[in-house]
């Protein structure tokens, strides 16, 4: 991509960056599995944590017990693929104690779930260690990535703490969770690397500021953004330490041509009918994407409604952005969607997953990847 190009969607995408930077490791674009591996089995435990931490109060709202649901629901699909072909029995095991979990948070009953919670726990290093494998685990730039996405991702801990001052004040807690994950990994880390610890550490030393405990303030007055800062800032002194680019979203056509290559591996796999393997990936797809949909909608809006249309088609997402997204837009929709854009998705995940390979390979060429 060229320099002045690059910069533009650096702007556009309000993300640090420097338009010559090299870096010696692309771990989004070189292991993004490993990365996939290590976050979601991180969530898991932030999420148990969080869990864990208000249930010892002997109380669990309605908004924490949903918790366990979402590690079943949102976070297994995630690994199960992947999990099912490197250890079948470790998936069972996995998803057996979660689903117990979700009964325990459902019916509120604090002191039964507190075990099971930990089982899940140790369930989640055991299948982390298990997917990455040796080798995996002593790559620094993974490891710095996997940390970038609990401090900035969602849920996360600068979106945590603005969720939660925004009025969806138990989102704090699971960004306290995060934070805890966040926390260990660099322990980890900071042995391997030299250079720029001491910034790290004030910049966590700030977020821990914000998140004192695990239960919410009772005045979340304050700024919502105010994680933003210091997460940004742990990132980018990642980058330099790790000599990692840990912002890939730099790198727009790069992201749809990596998505692409994995939603071409999505469809192969619904032809063989390993369905979660393909929802895995295609979820991994939906996940990266998004860094660089806004970007693309402004840019390439017919090839972002293909690929939004057939992501949502594929894994029954999109009903909340479509009501969210008003009567004004559906107005605009109906005198300006091109023509090709108003047949409706056939339903069939094949069919939608070569839609979707299509569409990022159309942004692949549009941006250069």
């Amino acid at each position: 991509m060229r320099p002045i190009r690059k910069l533009v969607l650096c702007l556009l995408l309000a993300i640090p960056c420097v338009v010559h930077a090299q870096y010696a490791n692309e771990p989004y674009f070189d292991a993004a599995e490993l990365i996939r591996y290590g976050h979601v089995t991180n969530l898991v435990e932030a999420r148990v944590a969080a869990l864990d931490a208000v249930a010892a109060t002997g109380e669990l709202p309605e908004e924490m017990a949903e918790q366990a649901r979402r590690m079943l629901e949102e976070d297994l699909p995630r690994i199960a693929g992947s999990l099912e072909e490197a250890a079948p029995q470790l998936l069972r095991d996995l998803e057996a104690a979660l689903v117990e979990l979700a009964e325990l948070s459902e019916a509120g009953d604090t002191e039964a779930l507190r075990p099971v919670a930990q089982r899940v726990a140790d369930l989640a290093v055991e299948a982390r260690q298990r997917l990455i494998g040796p080798e995996g685990a002593e790559r620094n730039g993974v490891k710095a990535a996997v940390i970038s996405r609990l401090l900035l991702g969602e849920p996360g801990v600068a979106e945590g703490y603005e969720e939660a001052v925004a009025g969806e004040r138990w989102e704090y807690t699971l960004g306290w969770g995060a934070l805890q994950q966040v926390k260990e990994a660099w322990a980890e880390l900071e042995p391997e690397v030299a250079g720029r610890s001491d910034e790290v550490d004030e910049a966590l030393f700030e977020l821990d500021e914000l998140y004192p405990g695990p239960i919410p303030p009772e005045d979340l007055s304050g700024d919502p953004e105010a994680g933003e800062e210091p997460a940004h800032r742990i990132t980018s002194l990642l980058e330099g330490i790790t000599d990692s680019n840990l912002y890939p979203e730099r790198e727009l056509g790069r992201v749809a041509a990596k998505g692409a290559g994995q939603a071409s591996s999505a469809c192969s796999a619904f032809e063989e009918g390993n369905d979660g393997l393909a929802m895995e990936l295609t979820l991994a797809v939906q996940d990266a994407y998004e860094s660089i949909s806004g970007t693309v909608g402004m840019l390439a809006a017919e090839a972002h409604e293909r690929v939004e249309s057939a992501l949502d088609g594929i894994t029954g997402g999109g009903e909340e952005e479509d009501e969210e997204a008003g009567e004004g837009r559906d107005e605009v929709d109906e005198e300006e969607r091109p023509v090709e854009e108003a047949e409706e998705p056939t339903g069939d995940p094949l069919e939608l997953c070569r839609q979707l390979q299509q569409g990022l390979e159309e942004i692949t060429q549009l941006f250069g990847g």
